[in-house]
């Protein structure tokens, strides 16, 4: 089965409440997905695709009342685009899209630090983060 099929059989189950076979499809998903993206480093829409399922897990254990497990998903997700932002070998270009992609990963965990108690000093990582990205974005252009 292929990733985008999973992927929506994960979100039928999601928006049927089937909580257990969401996270299965969603997990098998992620899965294939980085199966694929290990093959070609340099896909960017495998790599968004994968973003987004991680964020799906993260969705999914939010409903459930699992924040902490919630905020996991949205960190690895962040932690892999800050790591391939900073990564040498990469091309150039894949470096940026990872830097640019640290935005999209980066907006969730805003948005869970303002439901969520944080500490002072991750609310404070998280935001001075978010200033560095929006400066470099102006940079960019």
């Amino acid at each position: 089965m292929h990733w985008q099929q999973l992927m929506k059989q994960g979100n039928d189950c999601f928006d049927q409440q089937q909580w257990l076979q969401a996270e299965y499809f969603y997990q098998e998903a992620i899965t294939s997905l980085d199966s694929l993206w290990q093959q070609d480093i340099e896909n960017i829409e495998l790599l968004m695709a994968w973003i987004s399922g991680v964020h799906n897990l993260s969705a999914l254990f939010e409903v459930q009342e699992e924040s902490q497990v919630a905020l996991q998903f949205l960190l690895i997700a962040h932690q892999r685009m800050l790591d391939l932002s900073q990564n040498q070998t990469l091309s150039e270009d894949m470096q940026l899209i990872a830097h640019r992609a640290l935005k999209t990963t980066l907006m969730p965990l805003l948005q869970y630090s303002q439901k969520y108690p944080t500490c002072n000093h991750c609310q404070h990582a998280l935001q001075t983060l978010k200033a560095q990205l929006d400066q470099n974005q102006e940079t960019v252009h």
